[in-house]
């Protein structure tokens, strides 16, 4: 499993050159990882002897990684006769089945870019090609989570704005909320903002996107939490390019520690690739039997596409209500249903909603001791791995201490 957010591979060439079968197999793993989708990856045996031969007359892709057998002395030696056939602007990984201090050292002074011991693992691969391209000043990778109603309905865009509201005042987390419901998005509209700045500049036109554009764009609702709002307009229809969004994830994965997209319910080709691509994904459903069967038809499609990742995180919505056409189903029969445990159970709660929404501000803001304002902030420190202290209770004895310290 992950254990934390990788940059995204970039449309580059890597040959890989092994000399063991389990070796190739964890690179064809990683290969087939989500964050190595643009990347064009050659596996061949053979290992230093065959990428001699393979660049003797060829030009060396962005990134070789070999694998090497034998002592320090014989794979230093090796690794001087690749360098004779790199171009200059190739990085190399080596992997090797020697755990050797020194024998890194010297590969780091030759100019190896990283040295990874056996046993491998795909994680470990993909961070160390991800690492060979960084943020601009290393500046730390954040999170991208992609939030999306299993039906329509289900309060996913509600429940994603109280979530990064909680994240930016509860967490003092930088937080940005992107919006892609082009025509019908609500993050303007319980923001209470009115700008002609949205995402609609750059959707269509990725090659645009940077941190400066996207600095321009961001609406700052307060000093944690920036809005890239949807145009909210039908005067035209919007056929999404399927990776539209990921140069708005991986811009803002480097400004940002939270992104959090709202994902309007449906599946297009950009919409599950939206999710696919993201770090995390957060399920929204009701407690209905409609909603337990699309929730578990995609995590068991979550399960095959995203091995190396987590499971999808499941937020159970609108628990509660009155009057619902169908029976509900229980919270505790519903986790069982899916056979994985919920992320948070938020109570329906018409009057607090509406109130908020009245007001033009998350309910985590208008009324953060509501049980479901509290809810909400549990499972945002959820998401990141914090949660809120309760504060101490003093004890009735306790106005005597100033007393005794004497």
């Amino acid at each position: 499993m992950s254990e934390g957010p990788l940059g995204t591979i970039p449309q580059i060439n890597i040959d890989v050159f092994c000399e063991n079968a389990d070796a190739a197999q964890v690179i064809k793993e990683s290969a087939a990882d989500r964050r190595m989708s643009r990347a064009s990856i050659r596996v061949l045996m053979g290992g230093i002897p065959r990428a001699l031969t393979a660049y003797e007359h060829d030009t060396t892709p962005e990134v070789v990684v070999v694998e090497v057998q034998g002592n320090r002395d014989n794979i230093l030696s090796q690794i001087e006769d690749l360098a004779d056939v790199c171009d200059i602007n190739t990085q190399v990984i080596i992997l090797g089945r020697v755990n050797d201090v020194v024998l890194y050292r010297e590969l780091i002074r030759r100019g190896v870019r990283d040295y990874l011991a056996a046993p491998f693992d795909v994680y470990s691969i993909i961070r160390s090609i991800s690492e060979l391209f960084g943020a601009e000043g290393n500046k730390p990778i954040g999170k991208a989570y992609s939030c999306m109603g299993v039906r329509g309905g289900a309060g996913c865009s509600s429940i994603v704005q109280n979530i990064g509201m909680a994240l930016a005042g509860a967490f003092d987390t930088a937080t940005v909320l992107v919006d892609f419901d082009l025509a019908f998005g609500t993050l303007a509209l319980n923001f209470n903002e009115d700008s002609q700045q949205n995402i609609l500049e750059v959707i269509f036109d990725p090659t645009r996107v940077d941190n400066v554009l996207l600095e321009r764009l961001l609406l700052p609702y307060n000093k944690k939490l920036s809005l890239l709002c949807a145009p909210y307009a039908t005067t035209r229809t919007y056929d999404i390019p399927e990776r539209a969004a990921d140069a708005i994830i991986d811009n803002l994965r480097t400004m940002v520690p939270v992104t959090i997209l709202d994902i309007p319910n449906g599946w297009s080709s950009w919409q599950s690739h939206s999710l696919m691509s993201a770090d995390e994904i957060i399920l929204v459903c009701n407690p209905d039997l409609a909603s337990l069967r699309s929730t578990r038809q995609l995590l068991d499609l979550f399960q095959r596409e995203r091995p190396n990742d987590q499971p999808p995180k499941v937020i159970l919505n609108q628990v509660g209500m009155p009057k619902r056409d169908l029976e509900e189903i229980d919270p505790g029969e519903f986790e069982a249903g899916l056979n994985t445990k919920l992320l948070g159970t938020v109570s329906f709660d018409a009057n607090a909603f509406a109130a908020s929404a009245n007001n033009g501000k998350p309910l985590v803001e208008t009324d953060p001791d509501n049980p479901v304002s509290k809810e909400i902030i549990r499972i945002a420190g959820e998401l990141i791995g914090r949660r809120i202290e309760e504060p101490a209770r003093k004890s009735p004895l306790d106005f005597l201490s100033k007393f005794t310290k004497r």
